[in-house]
């Protein structure tokens, strides 16, 4: 998406365009890990240069009143998830597979322990931005659920 967004802009300068308003580009850093040296960044100590009338955001959304006559909020993705690095270390006696060790295997061990870690689930965390975002769109629903716009349920079927 960001080349999309960096060849967009540089056809407007070529095609010779002089756009009533700046354009400025803001590729962030950390749009899954909260931001904290992009988005956040910029807008917490350098807002001066990014201050607009109007903002594009890929990963955002925009939430219209139901007649879609004026935007509620403009929103843009703060987290979405993130990754956890581990390090298992095995201890035990060596061994070749023609002789494996009969009371301790650490490959073995190893093996069952990588097993626990790909079958745990971590419980989810909400976030501040989050919390926030759903309040303020809970303000804003009806109740009503509307149709799938291809006609299929939630299950996509």
């Amino acid at each position: 998406m960001a080349a999309a967004i960096v060849e967009v802009s540089l056809a407007i300068v070529r095609s010779g365009q002089k756009p009533s308003r700046d354009i400025i580009v803001a590729l962030c850093a950390g749009e899954e890990t909260g931001g904290f040296a992009g988005a956040r960044w910029l807008t917490t100590g350098h807002k001066d240069l990014i201050d607009a009338e109007l903002a594009l955001n890929e990963g955002g959304s925009i939430l219209l009143t139901p007649d879609l006559s004026r935007a509620l909020s403009a929103d843009i993705s703060v987290a979405e998830k993130t990754f956890q690095s581990f390090k298992l270390i095995s201890r035990g006696p060596g061994g070749h597979s023609s002789v494996p060790p009969m009371d301790a295997d650490a490959v073995l061990e190893r093996s069952r322990a990588l097993v626990r870690v790909g079958e745990h689930r971590f419980a989810a965390q909400v976030i501040p931005e989050v919390r926030e975002k759903l309040a303020e769109a809970a303000k804003h629903e009806t109740g009503e659920v509307l149709p799938h716009p291809a006609g299929r349920d939630h299950r996509g079927h």
